[in-house]
């Protein structure tokens, strides 16, 4: 059996795809799926989209929960078996698609026979004519009853058992998903309810705040996994490092988002240039692969990003390189940065300082939950104005400039920085043995933060 995809509309259109007698045929903007629409034309069409699926001796198409629709015929489907032939639309304005069946494994039509001799071989009883190609729920009801129908007694309870057996297991699996579910969510809430405890704690609750932070976050590391979005983001992350004479040295994460562009923080633009003022050269080495390299050709900061502590601004930058990024990462489209909401799970994706090696480039892929949504001020705001993510996934210095990604895969934030806090340390004095306290800056747990990536994009538009 073989399944026909036409793409007739979109990014994709005159192309064609053929599956030879596959169980699921998948569609969605994401890398992952069989039937890939463009990530950045074909924007009506989810990540993960809709599904073909063999069922019996037909197809069924199936929507996966998309944000705009699946359509046939201008009507909005969920669940529709196929005949062959029909049009496709993933979204109102979406990519368009033909899906052609071919080869549809169904009975073929027994001819009754009639006027046969007393010396002929016993009637054969005549097969009832074939439903149209595609019906399989009339052709497997129908065999399952001429099955059952000549099944012995025990046969018949052993299908039964069998059955309820299912059933049962069925249950169990909804209700195993269920409860996992609502753990999840509980230590969702959980976390952001100690991250904002922590706002108003004292220094020694906040340390005691700290360890139950990272106490929730293995949990929900266990409990659990982004590892299918790990795979798929993997290729599209890179080193940012400077070549000197004498050495080279990884300062900071970037990640593809144009064959020729990579997204970072403006700081670590900044430090690129000064690098480069002291006869570097600055390049980027592709995560898990040290042989493939790009020379960075040019760099442009975000306009308002300014290179102080005092407040937060624009921390986006882009990076051009020579040569072409195999793979790229997805940037979440505005309907789903709206739906982010305190207590989202996310995913960073990046090198930490110590272990920012050129020659075995192999980032970190950790998890964490949303805090807060505000304007870059720290203040709350309404969607248009908040674009500073707070999260409670670990960073460090080389992490600066790594993507936030959302529960589909898609980035919805760049990584930037974290708050600090003014503290006290007791120490030593070896020579005097005398005991004394001296400043330091201390990192909040939890109080990570990243730019919504509405702010590369303006950016994009400013050098496009």
């Amino acid at each position: 059996m073989r399944v026909i995809v036409e793409h007739i509309g979109g990014a994709r259109s005159g192309q064609r795809q053929e599956f030879e007698d596959p169980i699921v045929v998948r569609f969605g903007r994401h890398p992952s799926n069989d039937v890939q629409f463009d990530a950045y034309q074909d924007l009506d069409a989810s990540a993960r989209h809709a599904e073909l699926r063999r069922e019996g001796a037909g197809f069924v198409l199936v929507d996966v929960g998309s944000s705009n629709g699946t359509l046939i015929g201008g009507d909005r489907v969920t669940h529709r078996l196929l005949q062959g032939g029909e049009e496709v639309q993933f979204g109102s304005g979406g990519p368009r698609v033909r899906i052609g069946l071919e080869g549809l494994d169904v009975p073929k039509t027994t001819p009754a026979q009639a006027g046969m001799r007393a010396d002929a071989a016993p009637p054969v009883a005549p097969v009832p004519a074939p439903p149209p190609a595609g019906v399989r729920t009339t052709v497997f009801r129908s065999a399952v009853e001429a099955a059952v129908r000549q099944a012995t007694r025990p046969m018949r309870a052993l299908v039964l058992v069998l059955c309820l057996l299912a059933l049962a297991a069925g249950a169990g699996l909804l209700l195993y998903r269920a409860r996992g579910e609502a753990r999840e969510e509980a230590l969702r809430r959980k976390m952001v309810e100690l991250m904002e405890k922590q706002r108003s704690a004292d220094e020694t609750e906040r340390a005691n705040i700290a360890k139950l932070i990272e106490q929730k976050n293995s949990e929900l590391r266990k409990s659990s996994s982004g590892g299918a979005i790990g795979r798929a983001a993997r290729g599209g992350i890179y080193l940012v490092a400077i070549k000197l004479p004498s050495a080279e040295e990884g300062f900071c994460t970037a990640f593809a988002i144009q064959p020729q562009v990579l997204v970072t923080n403006a700081h670590c633009v900044a430090a690129a240039e000064e690098y480069e003022t002291r006869g570097g050269k600055i390049f980027v080495v592709r995560n898990g692969d040290p042989k493939s390299r790009f020379s960075v050709r040019a760099v442009k900061k975000h306009p308002s990003w300014r290179p102080t502590l005092r407040e937060v601004t624009p921390d986006v930058g882009l990076l051009r390189i020579e040569g072409t990024a195999p793979e790229l990462l997805t940037l979440a489209a505005p309907d789903e940065l709206r739906r982010l909401a305190p207590g989202d799970v996310l995913y960073l994706y990046g090198f930490p300082g110590r272990l920012a090696d050129t020659r075995s480039p192999e980032a970190t892929f950790v998890q964490g939950v949303i805090g807060r949504l505000t304007r870059l001020s720290g203040e709350a705001a309404g969607f248009e104005e908040a674009k500073l993510i707070q999260h409670s996934a670990f960073t460090s210095g080389g992490t600066s400039g790594s993507p936030l990604l959302d529960g589909e895969g898609h980035v919805v934030a760049v990584n930037a920085g974290g708050y600090v806090e003014q503290g006290t340390m007791q120490v030593l004095d070896p020579q005097s043995g005398r005991a004394g306290e001296v400043v330091v800056s201390k990192n909040l747990a939890g109080y990570n933060f990243g730019m919504r990536i509405d702010l590369v994009r303006d950016l994009l538009a400013l050098v496009e």
